[in-house]
């Protein structure tokens, strides 16, 4: 490792492992690495000649809350805001470097063999915090109806809108079932298999798959059961409708 650019390098490798979603978890590792980070860089921008080391850490976490508290003032969630700082964390990297190479006296904290397992630390819990994010809470699937009928007419066909989102992280198959249930009554509606690739979970809602699935019921008092299966488990919503004797 080059020893007049470790510390950038790996602010660099930080920063990246954030920016590919651990920004979105609460990690003391990326909480740490947020009190800390932005403030170094841009005090080493500042200064970048010689100065001791406790001045270095102690305006660095200055310089980190102030650079915190002015993103929290952008619009948009907490993951919009963070996403800024650490856009702005990257721009900093870069002035950082510059100002580096063209210091003639240049201050570099000392690299030794026995740091080396705590300089690397964040990185491996920030790796383990994306991996067990994306595979972990961040994988399910999304399924809905869109403002489903309280009351229709017997015997009409009426349109029920549903809805399938897969964020489970890998292309998934599938089978989806409506059902009638009334008293003893149970009828079974409507039966498709559905294919979809994965999507990433974002702060904006996306549609992929949404259907209008015509159906149609007797008289009575009906609750209509939309069951999804997938590997390894089901899920299921329930409907009440009432259909009702279609007008002379």
């Amino acid at each position: 490792m080059n020893q007049r650019s470790w510390d950038l390098l790996l602010s660099g490798a930080l920063i990246a492992l954030l920016l590919l979603g651990g920004y979105a978890s609460p990690s003391v590792a990326a909480v740490a690495v947020l009190l800390l980070l932005p403030g170094y860089l841009l005090h080493l921008s500042l200064f970048p000649e010689r100065r001791s080391i406790a001045e270095r850490a102690g305006m660095s976490f200055i310089l980190s809350v102030s650079l915190l508290t002015l993103t929290s003032t952008l619009p948009g969630g907490a993951g919009a805001r963070l996403k800024a700082l650490l856009l702005l964390t990257l721009g900093l990297l870069g002035l950082a470097w510059y100002r580096r190479r063209s210091s003639p006296n240049p201050w570099v904290p000392a690299l030794t063999t026995s740091t080396l397992p705590l300089l690397f630390l964040p990185l491996l819990l920030l790796g383990y915090t994306w991996y067990t994010t994306s595979q972990g809470d961040r994988s399910f699937t999304e399924v809905y109806v869109v403002e489903p009928p309280e009351e229709v007419p017997a015997g009409v066909p009426f349109p029920l809108q549903v809805g399938v989102v897969n964020h489970e992280g890998r292309s998934m198959e599938y089978n989806l079932t409506i059902t009638a249930e009334g008293g003893s009554r149970r009828i079974e509606l409507h039966r498709e298999r559905i294919r979809l690739p994965p999507l990433p979970v974002e702060e904006t809602w996306r549609r992929q798959w949404e259907k209008n699935i015509t159906l149609s019921l007797p008289e009575g008092e009906w609750r209509i059961h939309v069951a999804l299966q997938k590997p390894g488990g089901a899920q299921h919503l329930y409907i009440r409708t009432k259909a009702t004797p279609k007008p002379p």
